[in-house]
């Protein structure tokens, strides 16, 4: 992660641990997840193309021509992955709001939706929004 804002872990944010403890009568796991990867909460709703292939159709449903767009699968992914994540751990979250994502989330995603195409890649982490 760039910045050091960007390098924070799921140990330090309260929502991850919410996440992680309510595993334990949910998911009847034994106890709490150690990481924020390893909840299934995660897995099913960041991870799995067929999910957000389907949260991509709604995104674009709902926000139309100030969608962002990419033909890119891998970019695609990624960013809808990166909202998920976010409504995972946070809910609904306005236009405007940004949060700062677990970075074990955010290099899962990124390991999971490579860019294929180039060695180097950069990425834009995060960044303020100013209105």
């Amino acid at each position: 992660m760039p910045t050091v804002r960007e390098r924070i872990c799921c140990f330090d944010l309260e929502e991850c641990g919410i996440r992680k403890n309510e595993a334990v009568s949910t998911y009847q796991a034994d106890e709490p997840y150690e990481c924020i990867i390893e909840h299934p909460g995660f897995i099913n709703n960041c991870l799995l193309w067929e999910v957000l292939e389907n949260a991509w159709l709604a995104y674009k449903q709902q926000y139309g021509a100030n969608a962002y767009t990419d033909n890119q699968l891998h970019k695609r992914y990624r960013h809808v992955a990166y909202r998920q994540l976010a409504r995972f751990l946070y809910g609904i979250v306005g236009r405007y709001v940004r949060y700062v994502l677990p970075s074990c989330a955010v290099n899962k995603i990124r390991e999971m939706f490579p860019n294929p195409n180039e060695q180097q890649v950069e990425y834009t982490g995060f960044f303020e929004l100013f209105h």
